[in-house]
Formats: C-alpha cells, structure tokens, sequence
C-alpha cells in the first residue's frame, strides 16, 4: 500500500491523539508515524478552523463575539512574562491582552467564527457580511457595530439588551444559541 494511503486511515487516530492534548512526539508514537508526518498533520490540522466553514446563512441568524487570551506558544521571545495554561489577564474586562472572535451562528446549526482585529464596523463587517443572505434576521447584542452593518447591509436586526436584563425579544429573537457555542468553544 502507499504511505499516503496508510497514514490517511491514521488520521482520526492522531485527531484523538490531539483532543488529549498529547504532545507532537507523544502522537506520533501513539499514531506509529514519524515526528516529522507528527509535526505537519498538527499544523496542518490547526489550519482547518482557519478555513470558512459554512456557506451562506439563513432564517434567524445570531452573532456575537468572544475573547481569548493572546497566545505567543511556541515564540521564544514574549512580549509579556509567561503564564501557565489558563492564565488570566492582567487587566479586568477586555483587553490588548486578549484576542476578539466573532461567532455566528443560524438556528439550523450553521457556524461561523472569525478571528478579529478588533470589534468596531470595519473590523466585524467584512467577516460577517459574506456569512449572511439577504433576507436574514441578525440577531445580535447591543453593541452599536451590528446595528450600522445591519442598517448598511439593509438586514433585518433585532438586537437584545442584555445590560438591561432582556434576553428574548418575542420569544423568538436572543442569542442564547451563540452563546452557548462560546462557551463550549472555550471548553
């Protein structure tokens, strides 16, 4: 048989090899593979959440974003002190410190999330526009980002003021379905 064809029926193995957190070396003996195929699959896996995911979305869509801590794993000059797995920021609330997502997500399952430069209209918009067709509901919190790209795209939005304790507009319209997916996410 040719190695490539062997080590492809080696991949779901070395994706659990992953969720367990083993390390390159430690996969690629679990996987019988070399440190080197180890090393490639990892960063070629990585990449794959990079990917877009989904095609257009439809119906009642939500979106929101999250936070993560900066990472410099694998640098070796860090512009911070260093900190153990899980670490928390320096500073209260959001930060430089960490890394904004934005995470959409329809009511039949379709997800989408992106890395963001930052949270204003120019940064959120051209990540989430191309998610969303036309006669979408956009369901999103409070902040005033999502209301301008609702109003330019010429979509419907109903946002939910959280901060003032509504978290359902008609018993239809929240963002409990994104939010959800966040907290999984960070799990």
């Amino acid at each position: 048989m040719h190695s490539r064809a062997r080590h492809k029926d080696k991949w779901f193995e070395y994706e659990q090899a992953m969720i367990r957190g083993l390390s390159i070396r430690k996969s690629a003996d679990s996987c019988e593979i070399t440190k080197n195929t180890s090393f490639k699959w990892r960063h070629r896996f990585l990449q794959i959440p990079a990917a877009p995911q989904t095609g257009k979305m439809n119906g009642i869509v939500e979106a929101d974003e999250t936070y993560f801590l900066e990472s410099f794993k694998g640098q070796r000059r860090l512009p911070r002190s260093a900190r153990k797995r899980g670490g928390k920021a320096v500073k209260k609330g959001t930060s430089k410190e960490q890394v904004p997502v934005l995470v959409v997500r329809d009511r039949h399952g379709e997800t989408a999330d992106c890395i963001l430069r930052g949270t204003s209209t120019q940064q959120i918009e051209p990540a989430l526009i191309p998610l969303l067709n036309k006669d979408v509901i956009l369901c999103t919190d409070g902040m005033p980002a999502y209301k301008q790209i609702a109003r330019q795209a010429n979509i419907v939005h109903r946002p939910v003021n959280i901060a003032a304790g509504q978290r359902v507009i008609n018993n239809i319209y929240h963002i409990q379905n994104v939010n959800a997916y966040d907290s999984r996410l960070k799990q």
